[in-house]
């Protein structure tokens, strides 16, 4: 195939929200959802086996829309070691203050907020309404959930998970991997690979 197609990964409910305002961005090209194995329009768009859309379309942009870091990270790399291009989604009820860098194929969804000097890497999830403060930097692949909140000058790992509604005191890092619990009122430091959750955050488990 010839024309343009934009394929969004995923068939679950974060892909079912995204792909909406996701299509208006996209209207240059044939859009269409990808998945392990073709299967029934979904929402009125075709649902594409991904190793169809990887090697029968030749000019393809692609956006991961899964929630959990790694399996988005292994999707975003099969899709790029194929040759399709990584698309970058940001919505237009989203609020983007310059000067922020924004990776390929990250996604900002409605009601998200990030401001002054906000570094946003490849592939990251941004879900509705959450924020990120000034200087915060989100590392590749990394999820922060509907509601969460980054006050200024967090550093997000690569791969790390922020549960909805989270809080993040001013400073903080949070290592690559880790996971922290829906509501958390993180204070302190977590290291790559725990897993906190509570108020104030305590450690579940540790790499």
């Amino acid at each position: 195939m010839t024309e343009a197609a934009f394929g969004l990964f995923g068939t679950g409910g974060a892909a079912r929200a995204i792909m909406p305002w996701a299509a208006r961005h996209c209207g240059d090209s044939r859009i269409m959802f990808v998945d392990v194995a073709a299967s029934a329009p979904l929402n009125d768009y075709p649902v594409i086996a991904e190793e169809a859309f990887l090697t029968q379309i030749a000019k393809r942009t692609f956006t991961v829309a899964v929630g959990e870091p790694e399996l988005r990270q292994c999707i975003a790399e099969r899709a790029e070691a194929a040759g399709a291009i990584a698309r970058t989604l940001l919505s237009d009820d989203a609020v983007i203050l310059d000067p922020s860098g924004i990776g390929a194929g990250a996604i900002i969804c409605p009601g998200a907020i990030t401001t002054a000097d906000v570094t946003i890497g490849r592939h990251v999830f941004i879900n509705i309404h959450a924020s990120v403060e000034h200087d915060c930097v989100v590392g590749d692949f990394a999820t922060i959930s509907p509601g969460a909140r980054l006050n200024g000058a967090v550093c997000i790992g690569r791969g790390a998970f922020i549960g909805a509604g989270a809080i993040l005191r001013e400073g903080i890092t949070v290592g690559a991997g880790s996971m922290i619990g829906m509501g958390a009122v993180v204070l302190s430091d977590v290291e790559a690979g725990e897993t906190v959750a509570g108020n104030p955050a305590r450690t579940l488990r540790r790499a």
